[in-house]
């Protein structure tokens, strides 16, 4: 370890989870003493042993935020709806001439109560949700379509019948039972799509057509009990995620 230059150990240390490893990390070698002091943003919640940072990086909701910083990083979630009203916030207190730090977060989430944009018979999730976990639709719909800022289908998200839906480059993992028993009959996976949870689209008994636009991974039963998919589709598909 000794043998580490500060600037690499720090990207060591990045990876560290709690205070103490700090702390003794300080007392390896006297080149080590100093290193706290070199961090512009906190890789861990205890952000009050970097004296210099500069960003703030809020990982959970018993973080406190420091007095002067002005930039904050939220990785732990919030919903859409309270993102909208924390937006609102926001511009009120720029128009009144306040100072108001930077607000970035990782993890915005569309839920029950969150609402659609909707054009006709067309429902679209908002840009900027990150994550969708849950959705309620008590209208008339022929088409969901999602943002291109979604990177997560969460499990369980859609859990009732709705046919046509529209995945956009960006979406990086679709959930274990995200389309369990729906009614969908033809969809295109994206080429940054990573990984398809288990049963995620089981009991898609209308299911018929599959574009796989790049190397996803499917675990198992993605598509078991599909009855209709062309047997093109089928032959793309590895047999543990059709079993």
């Amino acid at each position: 370890m000794k043998k580490l230059d500060r600037f690499h150990m720090m990207i060591v240390a990045q990876y560290f989870l709690f205070t103490q490893d700090f702390v003794l990390l300080q007392m390896v070698c006297k080149k080590y003493e100093e290193l706290l002091l070199m961090y512009h943003f906190n890789p861990i919640s205890n952000a009050s042993i970097f004296p210099n940072i500069e960003t703030q990086h809020l990982y959970s909701l018993a973080d406190k935020k420091l007095p002067h910083i002005m930039h904050f990083i939220y990785h732990y979630p919030i919903t859409y709806t309270n993102y909208l009203k924390r937006i609102e916030t926001i511009k009120k207190d720029q128009n009144e001439g306040k100072k108001v730090p930077q607000e970035t977060y990782l993890k915005i989430a569309f839920c029950r109560e969150d609402p659609f944009i909707q054009k006709g018979d067309v429902l679209y999730i908002p840009e900027g949700v990150t994550h969708i976990e849950s959705v309620n639709i008590q209208m008339r719909t022929t088409k969901i379509v999602f943002p291109t800022t979604a990177k997560v289908i969460c499990q369980r998200a859609f859990m009732y019948n709705y046919s046509n839906y529209v995945f956009n480059e960006g979406l990086l993992f679709i959930e274990k039972e995200a389309f369990l028993g729906n009614s969908l009959y033809n969809i295109t996976l994206p080429k940054t799509l990573i990984n398809v949870g288990s049963c995620a689209f089981k009991n898609c008994d209308s299911l018929t057509n599959i574009t796989i636009l790049g190397k996803t991974h499917f675990t198992s039963c993605c598509f078991q009990g599909c009855k209709h998919l062309k047997q093109g589709d089928v032959d793309k598909i590895p047999r543990h995620a059709m079993n």
